[in-house]
């Protein structure tokens, strides 16, 4: 996954237990970051469905992917302290990126996009309505 977020341009963040936090769009700016992160995400998905049965023979366990994505203006840059600090993003478009992908479950999908995040993406990525929801 990690592979696949570099080929599209992102930046990896950080891992967090077994997921993987991923922004794009910065440090080097492009216009279609919003594209790029669906892009990657589906190639997630993808690779995920290939590898799937051979993770259910193996294991027993069924191996499920869910993203959030969201689109909006962060603070990005060195946070920390002097002890410790790292390259990352903050901000409540963050939070809401963070807060679709659990939401996955309640609708039995694996992807989530914010209505911002449409918005940059409509007519090059194929999408459907799922519901208009409130975040905490």
């Amino acid at each position: 996954m990690t592979k696949v977020i570099f080929d599209n341009n992102g930046t990896l963040d950080k891992y967090m237990g077994d997921g993987i936090m991923a922004f794009f769009g910065k440090p080097v700016e492009y216009p279609d970051h919003a594209l790029k992160a669906c892009l990657a995400a589906i190639d997630m998905m993808q690779r995920v469905g290939e590898i799937r049965g051979r993770i259910r023979q193996q294991t027993g366990a069924d191996l499920k992917v869910r993203m959030g994505i969201n689109t909006g203006r962060v603070v990005v840059g060195n946070m920390g302290s002097k002890m410790a600090f790292g390259y990352t993003v903050i901000g409540d478009n963050v939070n809401l990126a963070a807060r679709l992908e659990p939401t996955n479950k309640e609708y039995g999908t694996s992807c989530l996009i914010s209505e911002a995040t449409f918005q940059q993406v409509k007519g090059r990525v194929l999408v459907r309505p799922i519901d208009r929801i409130r975040v905490k």
